[in-house]
């Protein structure tokens, strides 16, 4: 297990928060990306990465096609225009009544240790990226903006609460960005994605998340219906992958559709990469000089009025952390599952000596960052933006990774595609028996099998 107290890795959960923050500013006021018969790319203005899946040439089971204008996936809906609200939810548009929301409602603070956060002045240079670091959600960041006949469908709505839902796969995520000063290049980033994404699909987040994304499926017995995320590529992707299985669609198919999100992506991220450079290099001068005034309260007199506050300011931030190391432990090395591994410690809360062993090496973490330059803080700024430039991209091996994990999962040695789907989706999401059948004849064109 990769300890939680590495040196660098408060600093990339801010450059995240810079990520969301510009990509939030740049959805105003761009142009249309034009709608192709070969993308299924719908003209809205604001959103981006949005697709009907049944207009991107996909063919399922039989060789039949998938229905028009009944699946939609989508990057977030918070800067929607009115005439994209018309266009998707009105009468006289696409009619679509239910939207799954995939994205997050846990604050991402709750398990990612932050502790620099309390040292950050209020008069910080982005105030949005303060708040999303002190544990705003995604859905708190970016609300969707909806007229208000349409169900938002987020898994409360289908599954009675275990408190697995609340790590998603988002946690994932995070742990890539929280760690990428332990990759040594941007090529294995990309690679402890693609674990991430076969991980993932096989957890039990996966089968709470998806499992109430097939139900919102069927509830809407298809009527029109849009899923989406923050980008609409990894969230939304596996889970257009899984639907694209169940449905008959060719692996290449699935790896292509998956391939489209590149091209939107990446118009929309890579040109705000300099811009989180430049937000990781200003948060780590800010953290540097909020760790240099409180080791000097610390140093000053230790074991007396200055030690003590220090370490209770600490104590606040490092409990949280440890508190996720004993959910990472347990997940990972006894083989349990969130809400277990989640319920196991709020039954064990840290001791007061891991609290102060914590402590202590979060004191090193701050003398290492108090010594850096400025120099040296542009160079770690930089070599962090390339390698979080992967992530804003999708690659064939990630959900190359996930189908073979689909896969690797079916009892039976060698299954053909259907029989490892269906093996999936009834036995670890526990959908219906017949949930195969039930899909094809929703969701592909004259299919009566």
């Amino acid at each position: 297990m990769r300890h939680l107290y590495s040196k660098p890795k408060t600093i990339y959960f801010a450059a995240l928060a810079a990520a969301l923050t510009v990509f939030g500013a740049c959805h105003d006021g761009f142009e249309p990306e034009p709608p192709s018969a070969r993308n299924g790319l719908l003209p809205l203005a604001g959103a981006f990465n949005a697709r009907d899946l049944g207009q991107s040439g996909l063919v399922g089971a039989g060789g039949r096609a998938i229905r028009p204008g009944v699946i939609v996936r989508s990057g977030e809906l918070s800067m929607l225009t009115p005439r994209d609200v018309d266009f998707l939810f009105g009468d006289g548009g696409m009619g679509i009544r239910t939207v799954v929301d995939l994205r997050s409602t846990l604050s991402p603070v709750n398990h990612v240790n932050t502790p620099f956060t309390f040292a950050m002045p209020p008069a910080h240079h982005n105030p949005a990226a303060i708040a999303f670091s002190l544990g705003r959600s995604e859905r708190e960041n970016a609300p969707s903006r909806l007229p208000g006949h349409v169900q938002v469908w987020d898994r409360d709505n289908a599954r009675p609460s275990t408190g697995i839902r609340d790590y998603e796969i988002v946690i994932d995520y995070f742990e890539v960005i929280q760690g990428t000063a332990d990759f040594p290049n941007p090529a294995a980033v990309v690679h402890q994605m693609a674990l991430n994404y076969a991980t993932f699909i096989q957890s039990d987040a996966a089968a709470v998340a998806f499992g109430s994304f097939f139900e919102a499926l069927l509830y809407a017995n298809g009527t029109p219906l849009l899923f989406h995320c923050s980008a609409g590529k990894d969230r939304a992707g596996m889970a257009s992958m899984l639907l694209l299985m169940a449905l008959g669609v060719d692996r290449h198919s699935i790896v292509h559709n998956f391939m489209l999100s590149r091209e939107f992506v990446q118009r929309r991220f890579h040109p705000v990469v300099p811009f989180i450079v430049q937000d990781v290099q200003r948060n780590m001068i800010i953290q540097r000089a909020g760790a240099q005034q409180l080791l000097i309260l610390h140093d000053e007199t230790p074991g007396g009025a200055g030690e003590m506050p220090a370490r209770a300011a600490l104590a606040h931030s490092v409990t949280p952390g440890l508190m996720a190391a004993i959910i990472e432990d347990r997940v990972n090395n006894h083989g349990e599952s969130l809400f277990t591994a989640r319920e196991y410690a709020l039954a064990n809360m840290p001791t007061p000596a891991a609290v102060n062993a914590a402590i202590d090496e979060t004191l090193l973490n701050m003398r290492w960052l108090a010594l850096r330059s400025d120099q040296y803080l542009a160079n770690f700024a930089r070599d962090a933006g390339e390698k979080i430039r992967p992530l804003l991209s999708v690659y064939p091996q990630w959900i190359e990774f996930a189908i073979d994990a689909i896969r690797d999962m079916h009892p039976g040695g060698n299954p053909t595609n259907d029989e490892a789907i269906e093996y999936y989706l009834v036995n670890h999401l526990n959908l219906p028996a017949d949930i195969m059948t039930q899909l094809r004849r929703l969701f592909l064109v004259g299919y009566t099998g």
